[in-house]
């Protein structure tokens, strides 16, 4: 099974709270951009319910009209990453998650490592970054990183 975490693009600095900070016109660009080089079809694309990962999971969608899209409330920003992988671990198929730092950086380094814990190996993501990962269950220590998409 393959799966994506991506970062959304660029938010907006200012509104009314940070649920609410829409893209910017870079961020969309941006999630252009990363939606072209996706590697693989998902079947189904995760976001969290913040409106600037929504936005960018919609962009991702629109290349992949099959995917199903999925709203969820385990991938907000302060997320614990071992929530997310408890999430995943009946999950089948290939998938994409849209969400944030810092939960992004520390649920590959969970996935791979077996531990959220910063490694030099595991880059950070920047906004509509995302890395490329393999496994045959999704679970702690259980993934490899096959690529990365800076």
């Amino acid at each position: 099974m393959r799966l994506a975490i991506m970062r959304h693009g660029s938010a907006a600095m200012v509104a009314p709270s940070d649920a609410l900070r829409p893209l910017t016109e870079s961020g969309e660009t941006e999630a252009h951009r990363a939606s072209r080089q996706f590697p693989f079809q998902p079947a189904v694309i995760y976001h969290s319910s913040l409106l600037r990962a929504e936005r960018t999971a919609r962009i991702l969608a629109s290349y992949y009209p099959q995917a199903t899209l999925i709203q969820v409330d385990w991938l907000v920003p302060e997320a614990n990453p071992a929530d997310v992988v408890a999430q995943l671990e009946c999950v089948e198929g290939d998938i994409a998650l849209v969400s944030h730092q810092p939960l992004v950086s520390s649920l590959a380094a969970v996935l791979v490592h077996g531990s959220a814990r910063y490694s030099h190996d595991m880059p950070f993501l920047r906004p509509a970054n995302f890395l490329e990962l393999h496994a045959e269950v999704f679970a702690a220590g259980c993934a490899d990183l096959v690529n990365t998409y800076l």
